[in-house]
């Protein structure tokens, strides 16, 4: 596996850092509903415009499911604002979602996150 985990701090650092040089002039790239969009678009995504694995790992006394879901569809990015200086992602190629399980024993899925 390339990554066993993405620290959510180092992430929103370097996205932020993308943005900002993807977008020098705006100088906020706030989009309140990005991710709720994007978790629409999960949910209601034919299967054949997704692709998913799942890792179990296990460590510290517990078990954790990761599932990975990717698409490459991310036409709908490109969309019209709907708002002005709603940030759209024109050069988007990917998406992912992961979503993260954790236990201690069977049945180790005992706590989800998103």
């Amino acid at each position: 596996m390339l990554m066993n985990r993405i620290d959510p701090g180092l992430f929103a650092d370097a996205f932020t850092s993308w943005v900002r040089q993807t977008w020098p002039d705006k100088p906020d790239f706030d989009q309140p509903t990005l991710r709720t969009e994007i978790e629409r678009y999960f949910d209601d995504a034919p299967a054949h415009c997704l692709d998913s694995f799942v890792d179990l790992g296990k460590a510290h006394g517990r078990i954790e499911e990761r599932t990975f879901t990717v698409s490459t569809e991310t036409g709908w990015l490109e969309g019209q604002r709907r708002f002005p200086g709603e940030l759209r992602l024109p050069h988007a190629t990917t998406i992912v979602r992961v979503r993260s399980r954790t236990g201690r024993s069977a049945p180790y899925l005992d706590n989800g996150r998103s």
